[in-house]
């Protein structure tokens, strides 16, 4: 491409490289545009309480949603929401993130829905709204992440122009058992870095009876496993310190452990993901997004001591 690569570096331990390129290439045309929605002026001059307790969250849609003439109010506390509509605070629609502190999406909606029964609620999650339980009857819509503005924008119309456009109705939700823990009880440890797979895998558990310890990184669940024997360990694949990989064959060489079943968590689907799993000791595997079924599967091929 009439072009050069190189890299700079100055090999010591602990200090970064520079790596650089330059290709030859045409000037690009300005990018169009995009135009408009013809139906634009449905959300111009709503009023949209947004919460969510991740800060670049509230940040996009806001903007996202501003560029469409709506009014926002944002907060990261679910209880600031509350307390908001307990006061008589007006909107035209309300969205909410599923995992939060305190009180995550469904509580929250919930307790609107005794101040304000009639107010849209739209519900953001990172899994599946046929994974989230039986809430029937709370949300007007629902939207997984990551947003994309097209179908934000679809959703957006639909709640405010119901006469036009078909109602959004939920497909059948997956209902999560909550006497399986009673019927199978298990001893699990999480062994997973991020915070909200942490909740995400945490809340699945708990709804089907199940209470959990976590794990932030291999070294962290080899610690947990010489404190306490477990019956099964959800062990993410990529995590700081010590991956699920190294810590999985550490712990099947310690004599001194009694022996968990060991799932690997990854979001890595690749064709041979399993089989490296499988090779470094572990039992089973699951993809993310965690889905009820396969967790479901997944425990039940754990033998209950």
């Amino acid at each position: 491409m009439g072009g050069e690569i190189w890299v700079e570096s100055e090999g010591v331990p602990g200090k970064g490289s520079a790596f650089h390129f330059t290709i030859m290439a045409e000037p690009a045309e300005d990018a169009p545009k995009a135009p408009a929605h013809e139906d634009q002026h449905i959300l111009e001059g709503k009023r949209v309480l947004i919460v969510d307790d991740n800060a670049t969250n509230r940040r996009i849609f806001k903007l996202q949603v501003e560029k469409w003439g709506m009014l926002t109010q944002d907060t990261e506390f679910p209880r600031h929401a509350l307390t908001l509509i307990e006061k008589g605070e007006k909107f035209d629609l309300i969205t909410l993130d599923m995992f939060m502190p305190e009180l995550d999406g469904a509580m929250l909606a919930k307790e609107i829905r005794r101040h304000n029964p009639t107010v849209p609620l739209l519900l953001f999650s990172s899994i599946a709204q046929s994974e989230m339980g039986d809430n029937k009857g709370l949300f007007d819509a629902f939207l997984a992440k990551p947003l994309k503005p097209s179908l934000l924008f679809d959703v957006l119309a639909g709640i405010f122009d119901r006469d036009r456009r078909a109602p959004l109705t939920a497909p059948k939700m997956s209902v999560f058992d909550p006497e399986m823990a009673a019927r199978h009880p298990l001893r699990i440890l999480v062994a997973e870095d991020n915070a909200v797979n942490q909740k995400l895998a945490l809340r699945m558990l708990e709804q089907m009876g199940y209470r959990a310890d976590l794990a932030s990184n291999g070294i962290e669940a080899i610690e947990a496993l010489e404190r306490q024997p477990y019956d099964v360990v959800f062990m993410d694949v990529q995590m700081p310190e010590m991956d699920g990989l190294d810590a999985t064959r550490k712990i099947r060489v310690m004599s001194n452990l009694v022996q968990p079943r060991i799932i690997a968590m990854t979001a890595n689907a690749m064709q041979g993901d399993r089989e490296l799993c499988l090779a470094a000791g572990m039992d089973d595997y699951v993809s993310k997004p965690i889905r009820v079924n396969e967790l479901v599967g997944a425990l039940m091929r754990v033998e209950s001591k």
